[in-house]
């Protein structure tokens, strides 16, 4: 049997608005955290949307957001490492924070989105 080693994530979003007020992913309270979900954000409000390292605030990576042409996209993919001989015992669970914008030009749907990786690489693409 393979044992899982799981890597969380320790990125988590912040949600900008139009009148100066955020929405936190993970927004502090006096018992813990309260955990919002992503479905929650106002786009129709929304001015920037940005990726916070929980491990070092100074490390942000944000888009400025249109209500007006964009759709928010925001979504984690996992992925498992696993051994490639019999003395490696665990598989090893990576948690990438993946996050960009769709909208439509000229008739045609793109969408921009960056992959976040744990270790700080940050992916580009357009599909």
């Amino acid at each position: 049997m393979t044992n899982v080693n799981t890597m969380t994530g320790h990125y988590f979003w912040v949600a900008v608005y139009n009148d100066g007020t955020q929405l936190l992913q993970y927004d502090p309270a006096p018992t813990g955290f309260i955990l919002h979900s992503f479905y929650e954000i106002d786009q129709k409000k929304l001015k920037q949307f940005v990726i916070v390292d929980a491990l070092d605030n100074n490390k942000r990576y944000g888009i400025d957001f249109d209500p007006e042409t964009m759709e928010l996209i925001w979504y984690w993919k996992n992925s498992m490492i696993l051994g490639m001989n019999a003395s490696q015992k665990e598989a090893i669970r990576i948690v990438d924070t993946c996050f960009g914008w769709k909208k439509n030009i000229e008739g045609k749907v793109v969408k921009s989105i960056a992959t976040l990786h744990e270790d700080g690489q940050i992916v580009f693409g357009d599909k």
